[in-house]
């Protein structure tokens, strides 16, 4: 920036990488290995999924109960959540599942790295994540 133009509180923010989050939680990505049958892949194996570790954070949005039937034991709750990582170059697609902790998430949807249309810059990737508690 040079002498003429005006620093704002949101410029003062950023460090020199243009973007920092300075209270992230460390997660994993899992990725299932393709199961190929006459190298088309039909399946995934979740038994050894690959990992790849990474900081991020983890917005609530929306939780709902579901039914199915009149038992009551049939109730479960699906969870909505949204994972921000603040690289949009990661490696982080549709059906993916992010470990945080003890709680396992799945990724819904496909993962966007919005750009800002006036300079360009892409901040973060965000995905939506969901996890179903209870249910038959």
């Amino acid at each position: 920036m040079n002498d003429d133009e005006t620093t704002t509180f949101f410029d003062d923010s950023l460090e020199d990488d243009g973007f920092t989050m300075a209270h992230l939680t460390a997660m994993t990505r899992l990725r299932a290995k393709p199961i190929l049958e006459n190298g088309v892949a039909y399946d995934e194996d979740w038994s050894d999924p690959d990992p790849l570790a990474f900081e991020g954070y983890i917005a609530s949005t929306a939780s709902s109960e579901t039914v199915d039937g009149d038992n009551p034991r049939d109730m479960g709750t699906t969870t909505i959540k949204q994972l921000i990582v603040p690289n949009p170059n990661i490696d982080i697609r549709e059906h993916d599942r992010i470990q945080v902790g003890d709680a396992i998430y799945r990724v819904t949807g496909i993962p966007a790295d919005d750009t800002n249309p006036f300079t360009a810059w892409r901040p973060t990737l965000v995905a939506d994540l969901e996890t179903v508690q209870g249910g038959s």
